[in-house]
């Protein structure tokens, strides 16, 4: 069995990868978005961790269908995609406001 520091880490390359694909196939580059941007968010996501202000500021600002779309198309645990489609709503503020409603990998954001 992995340890949980090599699970992270192959989550993070997965993400990087995914990212890249992203970037390379979005029309437009306003659409794109950077996961080593949301690295402040890895604890939120991977542990459930209440998410860190670095973590809320890049989730307000982070394009929300390209997010989605990343969390959505990953092959990661659920529980990875239910901790990272509830950081928005646990950040509140400008990050809630700016997901509020979407569906994102399943999950309407509410």
């Amino acid at each position: 069995m992995a340890s949980s520091c090599s699970m992270k880490r192959a989550v993070v390359m997965i993400l990087i990868t995914l990212c890249m694909v992203v970037v390379l196939m979005a029309d437009d580059a306003q659409a794109a978005c950077s996961l080593n941007d949301m690295a402040p968010c890895l604890d939120a996501v991977t542990s459930g961790a209440t998410p860190t202000e670095p973590c809320c500021l890049k989730v307000a600002a982070v394009d929300v269908v390209c997010f989605c779309n990343l969390v959505a198309t990953g092959n990661y645990p659920q529980s990875y995609v239910n901790n990272a489609v509830v950081v928005p709503a646990k950040c509140g503020g400008a990050a809630y406001a700016h997901f509020k409603g979407q569906v994102c990998a399943g999950h309407t954001i509410t």
